[in-house]
């Protein structure tokens, strides 16, 4: 018996979720140099932030702008600075009020403060550049943010 690629439901066609995962993982997100992968599961910090910086990378953490893209109408406005839109790198590099805690940070200032099209491409750029122990540094506050 061969396995079922989609079902239909309702008149509508719906891939399997074997197919869905198989494309995400050909053409979305996780598409990343596996020696990336290997240098974030190798830092000397705590389990729970390796898995916060893979889902950062994933576009995965619950910010305004990825709830907004689930509910119609949901307010993507900063809780401290209105008139900001609250996407991933507005919140973590961009706020006023987390540069105050960049600027105490021993993080190169050519990572917070800057526009980055995402926290994916940030990510991408700091693990590029910085030892590991300074990226580790950079993911940890990147958490606590």
């Amino acid at each position: 018996m061969a396995l079922q690629l989609q079902w239909e439901v309702f008149g509508k066609i719906i891939l399997s979720p074997k197919i869905q995962y198989s494309a995400l993982m050909n053409e979305g997100p996780s598409k990343v140099d596996p020696e990336w992968w290997k240098k974030v599961w190798s830092l000397n910090i705590p389990p729970r932030i390796r898995i916060f910086a893979w889902r950062l990378s994933h576009g995965a953490i619950p910010t305004k702008e990825n709830l907004a893209r689930r509910i119609s109408g949901f307010n993507m406005d900063c809780v401290v600075y209105s008139h900001y839109l609250e996407p991933e790198v507005h919140i973590l590099l961009q706020c006023p009020l987390v540069l105050q805690v960049w600027g105490g940070s021993t993080v190169n200032s050519n990572y917070w403060g800057v526009s980055f099209p995402s926290m994916r491409d940030c990510l991408e750029q700091a693990l590029a550049t910085m030892d590991i122990d300074q990226l580790g540094e950079f993911v940890a506050i990147c958490w606590e943010m």
